[in-house]
This record gives C-alpha cells, structure tokens and sequence, in this order.
C-alpha cells in the first residue's frame, strides 16, 4: 500500500515564509532590502524601507530583540547578518535622531528627514522589489502626506496608551486622514519605552523625538486621563468617537533566573 503523503501547494503565504528574516519581524520588515541598499551604497533608500512600516525604526536600531537575526539564513553558513546594527546605521542619518545633532540646520533637514523622506521616496519603494503584494498596496496611502479628502469610515478615533502599539495605530491612522487622540494615564507618553527601558539603553531625548514626529502628523496626545478613572468607553462613544483602539500595555516585570536580581539598582 502506497504511503501518505502531506501535499502544500504553495501559495503567496507560502513564498512569504521562505524569506526567513522579514517573516520572523513582528511588523514584516523587509530586512534583506534594507540590508542590500546599503550594501549597494544607498543609505538613504535602506532607511525608507526600515521606517516605511514602523514609525519607532530609530528606537528599533537600539533596543529591539532582533527575531529577524534569529531566523537569518546566513547564520546557517557562518554568522547572521547584523540587522538591527545596520538599521540604527540608517537611522542615526536620516532618522529623528539625527535632527538631534543638527542644530540650527535641523529646520532644513528636517524635509529630507524621517516621514517626509519615506513620503517623497514612495515612488522608489513602489519599484523596489517587495514579494508582498498587499504591502504595495499600502505603499499607495501610508507612504504619502496626510489626507485632505474625506475617507470612509469612522472620521475620529481615540487611542488609549501611547505607548509603541497606540502611538503606531495613531500614526498610521493620521496618515490615512483620520483625527486621532490618544489617551495616556501617565505624565509622560511613551509607555514601557520610558517605563520599562533603562535611559542609558534608551534616551529619553531619543524617544521624544519619535513621538514629536507622530503627534506633527496632527495626533493629538492627552496626559494624565486614565480609563476607568478619568473616563469610560461610554464617555469616548458620547464625545463623538466612532472607533476606540485600547493599547493599555501589560505592565508587570520579569525577572532573571540569576542570584542577585533582589539587590538594589538591579534593572528588571
């Protein structure tokens, strides 16, 4: 009797799998195109394509855990390509931080910076070579300047936490035109990125950059108002927002299987 066999027929999903790096990115980055402008000696095309889907790419060359090393397949031969050491190169050119040690320049540079390069390169990301056929297609909004026509659906939006997840959703959302506010229980936004992630890993300066550059796409950011304090859902739905997102974080530590984790001044 024959055996059995398990037969895939390989559909789009299927090739996207196979480029291991941008597959393992929480956000699908396309590492091996970033990675190959750079090495063709285009910077500036490499950071488009590292900030094109992910509005924190410069806290990203930092602190992010890497996943697409992980799953590089050059590490199978001898060593994984240093991803994330590569994009924080692009990013400290042409990313936020970069206005930071430009001075008085910063004001010129800034259009040639940032969301703005990634919208006057859209044109170049369309014919970069991008297997995902629905990223192109969002190519066509999120790589451009805010809308001025009327879109369809909900016109305001309220995002409640600023950290990585409701600042992302914020940004995306005024890019496509909508009117966006976020609501954050603390005094300072940002979330696990302040809270959590020591300054010497992370700059406080650093951060504020990123968000200064989301809340000029026109979000608003309101502190201090705490949901189930401050306000309800029922109180957003009354003032006139037609869709919520709630990025309200989980905010508990994880501690190290290590001796020592209980002193003082140890990081969790």
């Amino acid at each position: 009797m024959p055996g059995k066999f398990q037969v895939e027929l390989p559909d789009f999903s299927h090739w996207q799998k196979t480029v291991k790096c941008q597959d393992a990115c929480p956000v699908h980055t396309d590492a091996r195109g970033y990675v190959a402008a750079i090495a063709e000696g285009d910077p500036e095309k490499a950071y488009v394509i590292a900030r094109e889907p992910n509005p924190f790419a410069s806290i990203c060359g930092r602190v992010c855990a890497a996943p697409c090393e992980i799953a590089c397949r050059r590490g199978d031969v001898d060593a994984a390509i240093a991803i994330r050491a590569l994009k924080r190169f692009v990013t400290e050119r042409f990313g936020v931080e970069a206005l930071l040690t430009l001075g008085r320049k910063a004001e010129v540079a800034a259009e040639n910076l940032g969301f703005n390069l990634v919208a006057k390169r859209k044109l170049l990301l369309e014919s970069h070579s991008i297997q995902d056929l629905s990223a192109l297609q969002n190519l066509a909004t999120l790589s451009g300047p805010p809308l001025k026509k009327d879109v369809s659906g909900p016109k305001r939006v309220a995002v409640i936490g600023s950290g990585v997840a409701g600042l992302t959703c914020a940004h995306d959302l005024a890019v496509l035109g909508y009117r966006v506010t976020v609501f954050e229980a603390q005094k300072i936004p940002g979330g696990m990125l302040v809270l959590g992630v020591p300054e010497y890993r992370l700059p406080r300066a650093l951060i504020r950059a990123e968000i200064d550059a989301i809340l000029e796409l026109g979000v608003d950011l309101k502190m201090g108002r705490k949901l189930g304090r401050d306000f309800s859902i029922q109180d957003l739905r009354a003032e006139g927002f037609d869709a919520i997102f709630i990025a309200i974080g989980a905010h508990k530590t994880r501690e190290l299987r290590m001796d020592g984790v209980e002193f003082d001044g140890v990081f969790r």
